[in-house]
């Protein structure tokens, strides 16, 4: 199965700090196994495109699982992963484009909301100033929830995973 992953720089998992193996030239990474699958304890995580906004990191690889996947809310789950390629529009190009359009949407969402919305803002500006592409992402399905009630952080979330996957041709 091909999903997606994001880690930190230098391709650190950003739970359990493992640096996962490089590809190589033309060559994916190196096997990552796991003793056993059990969501958020163990495992090899990833996630589908339409998860990609919660899971925001510095990069974005696309990997391979192998073996008996196990489906869980907003993430996969095998026994076996490695990473195939880093999607590199990602970091520093995309990411930063996905934080200043969150602080946009941030601001429209606000403008229909019926409670003070103030606090969202300075907010969405912090994740901005100190390029938090996450946090912007939080921050804009939040205020969208407030404005359009439940099914706001649903829609924004979409919204979000849709741009994500267009912009960088997922």
């Amino acid at each position: 199965m091909i999903a997606y992953k994001f880690l930190a720089a230098g391709r650190v998992a950003p739970f359990s700090g493992y640096e996962w193996p490089a590809p190589t030239g033309d060559a994916p990474g190196g096997w990552v196994a796991a003793a056993a699958v059990d969501p958020c304890r163990s495992g090899v995580h990833a996630c589908r495109v339409e998860h990609l906004p919660i899971w925001i990191e510095r990069e974005l690889w696309r990997v391979e699982l192998e073996g008996d996947v196990v489906e869980q809310d907003t993430l996969v789950v095998a026994p076996r992963g490695r990473l195939l390629e880093r999607v590199a529009d990602w970091s520093g190009v995309a990411d930063v484009e996905f934080t200043e359009l969150s602080h946009q949407r941030t601001y429209e969402h606000a403008s229909r909301g019926s409670i003070e919305m103030g606090p969202f803002l300075v907010e969405a500006t912090w994740a901005v100033e100190h390029r938090r592409p996450a946090y912007a992402g939080y921050v804009a399905a939040r205020t969208r929830m407030f404005a359009d009630g439940e099914r706001g952080w649903d829609a924004e979330r979409s919204w979000q995973a849709t741009w994500i996957a267009e912009r960088l041709g997922l």
